[in-house]
């Protein structure tokens, strides 16, 4: 990540969590400091495999660990692929818009 200032980036998508990435947010902003938007940090397994409250807990937790000391957009880092979407799936990716409007800044 620190060849990425040296390149001159505006922005990097996606940041992914562990388990299945290898950078929090809180990381990357050490990192990058406030030059670079972050995007990303909610995995998109969490719209499969969550619950509501999972969903809420994780947005809250990139919404505040993202924009600290910097730009951020928060985003998936990556979309279901199975169609149609199942129910829970769907209900999880609204929720999820909501959260994100709850603890986001317009």
């Amino acid at each position: 990540m620190p060849s990425f200032l040296e390149m001159g980036i505006d922005a990097t998508d996606p940041l992914e969590p562990p388990p299945d990435g290898d950078v929090t947010l809180t990381e990357a902003r050490k990192i990058l400091g406030k030059k670079i938007t972050l995007f990303g940090n909610v995995e998109e397994r969490l719209f499969e495999i969550g619950t509501k409250d999972d969903v809420e807990k994780a947005v809250r937790k990139a919404m505040e660990e993202g924009s600290a000391n910097g730009p951020f957009v928060l985003c998936p880092t990556a979309m279901p692929l199975t169609t149609p979407l199942d129910k829970k799936i769907q209900e999880n990716i609204i929720h999820y818009i909501d959260c994100g409007l709850k603890y986001g800044v317009l």
